[in-house]
């Protein structure tokens, strides 16, 4: 029995100096500085003393198995369908997979693969590459197995993996926790930071990363770990329960999931709460005439791409009816508003869904107002007035009506018709423009059936 035991020993032993030699070496001694806490002291029922949008949780959804005998090395989505590589030319194969991780069909393509990613901005889908450290484009459409070089040679090491930011302008890469942040277009270094790493450096974990659209992440089973893209700061962590292996080989973030492959050629699907991205301070509605001016403010932002302005009428279905831009990542107050003009009496429910950059989302409080009928015949003075060269005439109908709304000059010749239709009651406004009139005082008459109105207004130039 002493024997055999010895003899395991040595064939252990020798199977680490292959390890070692091949390029796989064993970097537990390898922590950094800043080094805190390792993954067993984790408690993932805490937020662990973090602060900010917090990884919470994670929820297992599916598996599925890499196609091809290599090491698992990335997965990304792009809108349709999702595409898996292996490293290693011994098994260059490209998996194309449906939304359901079913596959579709492979292509064999020449590059020995570390990592993948699709860019929203172009549509396109690139590769990091092993031999040359660089970047390519893969043909998807068609999917045909061909590939395009961008750049070579531009990454830290080349195991690392390259994962692209939110708005598909920066590319990140870490090695033992050293991370450089590239421009997407050029290549060039923007930024160097340090990743403040709560685990250490075994194997692969000195060089996996992934981008949530909020947070980059690095993996040590079974923890996933948020850090800062803008200075490396440890955020939050979460526990996401166990798998078969402890031997993770990669991760990555898409299509809001985040996946984990290990050495049995498995990948795991979770999904992770990221946390509330924007915090809604308020929302709004205020009721003007015939038009609802909706007002909210934002107490902090986080990968924030903007609001999608929703509204339903009664019995009706929520619609979008406008979109505003939003601050991306913040911590200071904003403030924005959106008119809806225009509108029949009647009730009305509206509500915001903020859109981050990775496409995920969620709705605000509804908030309803009432429009009521308007009741009088009605020309409002001209805003600005004097003006120059535009001005904005309000006015509002009782009824539907025949509606002409004329500019006169001072000698009564009419110089131009702003409206000449029939119009729903409610109330309007428009604008005029007056850059082919000369300096002067000039009528604007409104006449709606019976009822006529005029005002005086002032071009100055």
């Amino acid at each position: 029995m002493k024997q055999l035991y010895i003899a395991l020993s040595i064939v252990v032993v020798f199977v680490l100096n292959i390890s070692a030699q091949n390029g796989f070496p064993d970097n537990t001694s390898l922590k950094p500085e800043n080094y805190i806490v390792p993954p067993f002291l984790i408690d993932p029922g805490v937020n662990n003393g973090d602060n900010g949008n917090l990884l919470t949780n994670g929820v297992f959804v599916t598996t599925f198995p890499f196609i091809g005998a290599a090491t698992p090395m990335g997965v990304c989505f792009d809108g349709t369908n999702y595409y898996v590589i292996p490293g290693g030319f011994s098994s260059d194969v490209v998996a194309q997979l449906d939304v359901n991780f079913n596959l579709v069909t492979t292509q064999t393509v020449g590059l020995d693969m570390r990592s993948i990613f699709y860019n929203p901005n172009d549509g396109e889908v690139y590769v990091k590459d092993y031999s040359y450290n660089g970047l390519f484009r893969l043909h998807t459409s068609p999917f045909d197995g061909g590939y395009d070089v961008i750049f070579t040679y531009i990454f830290q090491d080349s195991q690392t993996k390259a994962v692209l930011s939110s708005d598909g302008t920066k590319m990140y890469d870490q090695l033992n926790g050293n991370a450089k942040m590239y421009d997407f277009a050029t290549g060039t270094v923007l930024n160097t930071f340090t990743l403040n790493l709560q685990h250490d450096l075994s194997w692969p974990r000195g060089n996996i990363l992934a981008y949530s659209g909020t947070y980059l992440l690095t993996y040590a089973h079974p923890v996933v770990y948020a850090y800062s893209p803008t200075d490396g700061s440890f955020i939050s962590a979460c526990t996401l329960g166990s798998q078969p292996s402890s031997n993770e080989w990669s991760i990555c973030y898409t299509n809001g999931y985040f996946m984990v492959a290990d050495a049995s050629n498995i990948w795991y699907v979770w999904t992770i709460d990221q946390g509330v991205p924007v915090e809604l301070a308020s929302f709004s509605a205020n009721v003007i005439n015939n038009e609802v001016e909706l007002s909210w403010i934002t107490a902090t932002e986080t990968n924030n791409q903007g609001f999608d302005i929703q509204r339903k009428s009664d019995n009706g279905e929520f619609s979008s009816i406008g979109y505003i831009n939003g601050a991306g990542t913040t911590t200071e107050t904003q403030a924005y508003s959106y008119i809806d003009k225009n509108l029949s009496a009647g009730n009305y429910v509206y509500r915001l869904k903020q859109i981050d950059f990775d496409g995920t989302f969620k709705y605000s409080n509804e908030v309803s107002v009432e429009v009521a009928n308007l009741t009088t015949f009605a020309l409002e003075q001209n805003y600005p007035n004097p003006f120059n060269p535009s001005t904005t005439i309000k006015y509002s109908l009782p009824e539907n009506s025949f509606v002409k709304l004329a500019v006169f000059n001072l000698l009564g010749e009419e110089v131009a018709t702003l409206v000449n239709e029939t119009k729903e009651s409610g109330a309007y406004s428009l604008s005029f423009d007056a850059s082919g009139l000369p300096s002067g005082t000039y009528i604007y008459q409104l006449q709606a059936g019976s009822s006529i109105q005029s005002m005086k207004m002032i071009l100055l130039k």
